[in-house]
């Protein structure tokens, strides 16, 4: 089937210029550490020594076996795959491990072998290497991310299940187009051809699962609901599609987990997930709160200069405070105090107010041309230069470096019952519906994506949006994903 055949080339291109391009950081790392250790890598040896004797090898040998032991593995690690790369931080994570394991290895040779493997030529080949391997999987991940925003080295995608689980499904495909699932066909019971769900044609009446993805063409098909198949028949559907070459993905019901949570079991060949509780308390919280005072305090001190700077032209360019303090909502619904550079003229707070509850048909929406800020508050709230006071907030405990935004009394008792979880951990200075579309985004995104962030808490999902939140305020209006 060309569809078919046409997935598989891509994939194998794809995995093959990441191939090559390993060879090369590989082989460049090692390039390098010769040139830095000239003289020992080419008049020096390692003896090695053994119950079969001793005698000396040349660096050139031990460094190709490196060469050879560094590289090979990666593909072992399918690190290089599409579905691998496109994937957060799978892809480096693979990588780290790897490369880990094999100059692990190549320690515990040298002690057992007793060679005398220069200390130096390993602690400059390793970090090099690394750098040039991550660099390689971040190019073809923004590469491959992008090609897929043009509707390009994709997955067809076929989902099979009732409508409520397919329309939940396409939505959050579309959100996470970075995996290139275009939908391309909905198989589900009780809804006529001519309907669509997601911009996709719905299949209705077909004589089975397979006819439907032959029709529109499926690369891959996704089990997204109760469907009334049995286990054998499931089983045989995953043989028929397996056959013509056919993706087959069965996607839980259970959404909002990362992958960190969940741990696959099989019992008696039954496919079981387990998924873990996540408790922000003892450890985690003493962790998360040592990393608040120590990154607040640290940027308190770099960023002092800056803010000594606007706090002049804040005093100088507009009657009224430097600061501008305002009541929120923070964790377990405890009200605190924020701080910020004032944006608006004086006395500005009850009309802004008025402003945004005029246009606040949903949460989050923001007055459009707010006539009351002032134009240096136009340029301190494009690079989010008014919030940085908030690091008083987090170095004081209110506040968090990274958690769900603070909102307005009036807003919280708003709140549903999935919106109350975000109170559960500190409001941050930025979180993850910041780093994914700003003030751009619906109500009903930002709750899901802070939900998302509450549920899974981690320090490396921390600093990930950290990274991030710096991206987006020094080049404003990017895609910080």
């Amino acid at each position: 089937m060309p569809f078919v055949e046409a997935r598989r080339l891509w994939e194998r291109r794809c995995s093959r210029v990441i191939l090559v391009l390993d060879l090369l950081a590989v082989t460049l790392a090692l390039s390098v550490t010769q040139l830095l250790w000239w003289d020992a890598y080419w008049h020096g040896t390692v003896k090695v020594v053994g119950s079969f004797g001793r005698f000396d090898l040349g660096y050139p040998v031990v460094t190709l076996a490196l060469a050879v032991a560094w590289w090979s593995p990666l593909a072992a690690a399918r690190s290089r795959h599409p579905r691998v790369l496109a994937d957060g931080w799978t892809p480096y994570r693979r990588v780290v491990v790897v490369t880990t394991t094999v100059f692990g290895t190549v320690a515990m040779a040298s002690y057992l072998l007793k060679l005398e493997i220069g200390r130096g030529f390993l602690l400059t080949a390793m970090p090099l290497g690394v750098a040039l391997l991550l660099a390689v999987r971040w190019g073809a991940r923004r590469h491959l991310r992008a090609r897929r925003r043009g509707s390009a080295l994709v997955y067809r995608t076929l989902l099979v299940g009732d409508r409520d689980h397919a329309v939940h499904v396409a939505e959050r495909m579309r959100r996470g187009d970075w995996a290139g699932h275009r939908v391309v066909g909905v198989a589900t019971p009780g809804i006529d051809d001519d309907a669509r769900i997601a911009d996709a044609p719905v299949l209705a009446g077909r004589p089975s699962i397979l006819d439907a993805a032959m029709e529109v063409q499926a690369d891959t098909v996704i089990l997204v609901g109760p469907v009334e198949l049995t286990p054998a028949e499931l089983r045989r559907l995953g043989w028929d599609l397996s056959e013509r070459g056919v993706k087959f993905i069965i996607a839980p019901t259970l959404t909002g987990v990362a992958s960190t949570r969940l741990y696959l079991q099989a019992v008696a060949g039954i496919p079981l997930i387990h998924v873990d509780h996540l408790e922000m308390s003892g450890a985690k919280a003493a962790a998360k709160r040592t990393f608040d005072i120590i990154g607040s305090a640290t940027l308190l001190v770099l960023l002092a200069p800056v803010m000594l700077a606007v706090a002049v032209a804040v005093k100088t360019t507009s009657r009224g405070a430097v600061l501008y303090r305002q009541e929120r909502i923070g964790l377990r619904g405890r009200p605190f105090r924020i701080l910020k550079f004032r944006s608006m003229a004086a006395d500005a707070d009850t009309g802004a107010a008025l402003a945004v509850q005029q246009h606040a048909d949903e949460l989050l929406t923001k007055a459009p041309d707010n006539p009351l800020v002032t134009p240096i508050g136009r340029v301190l709230r494009k690079y989010s230069l008014d919030e940085l006071p908030q690091l008083l907030n987090v170095l004081g405990g209110s506040m968090s470096l990274v958690g769900p935004r603070p909102h307005r009394d009036w807003e919280v008792e708003r709140y549903d019952l999935l919106a109350q979880r975000r109170l559960l951990v500190k409001p941050g200075m930025s979180g993850l519906w910041q780093v994914s579309g700003r003030s751009n985004l619906s109500w009903d995104d930002s709750v899901d994506l802070d939900l998302y962030y509450v549920e899974n808490w981690s320090a490396a999902v921390d600093l990930r949006i950290l990274a991030q939140t710096v991206r987006a305020v020094v080049v404003p209006g990017t895609d910080a994903r």
